[in-house]
């Protein structure tokens, strides 16, 4: 009886490791922000060089497929962030700030860099000051091809 069940095992070992399994040649598109938390950015106010926040976008997936997505600002994730941490951050005026907003990622370009320009001298002219905050989030066409837990990201300057 014990020779019997190991002839049965052995049966079914060798059927399962057949050529009749499939395996997938392309995994789903996926784009997100490795950095998708409260981002600080400090800035030497004497410095003469440019504010710039370097913001990466990844696309993930197995597969060639090319997608382009927009970077958007976005209130109502520093809405969702202050309710959370019981917080008043405002959003940043648009004209302190300046980036491009279309990303393009394709199968030979799985990561892109964006700048993100803040008018630094403007900021401290104004009085801007770290209350403010640019929220950003990554829209798609299909927005199924970015990842939801990792799609926007606060961005806080602080001049030192």
């Amino acid at each position: 009886m014990k020779k019997l069940g190991i002839y049965i095992l052995l049966l079914l070992g060798a059927v399962g490791c057949g050529d009749d399994y499939i395996v997938y040649d392309t995994v789903e598109t996926m784009v997100c922000l490795p950095k998708n938390d409260f981002q600080t950015l400090e800035y030497d106010a004497a410095s003469s060089e440019a504010c710039v926040y370097d913001l990466y976008l990844y696309k993930g997936g197995y597969n060639d497929d090319a997608v382009t997505v927009q970077l958007v600002a976005d209130p109502s994730v520093l809405d969702v962030y202050n309710v959370e941490n019981n917080l008043e951050l405002q959003v940043l005026p648009e004209k302190y700030y300046a980036f491009d907003p279309q990303v393009h990622l394709s199968g030979d370009k799985i990561m892109s860099l964006t700048e993100i320009r803040f008018d630094a001298a403007a900021m401290i002219a104004d009085g801007i000051d770290s209350s403010y905050v640019l929220p950003l989030s990554v829209v798609a066409a299909d927005q199924g091809m970015v990842r939801p837990e990792k799609n926007s990201v606060i961005i806080q300057v602080v001049m030192k």
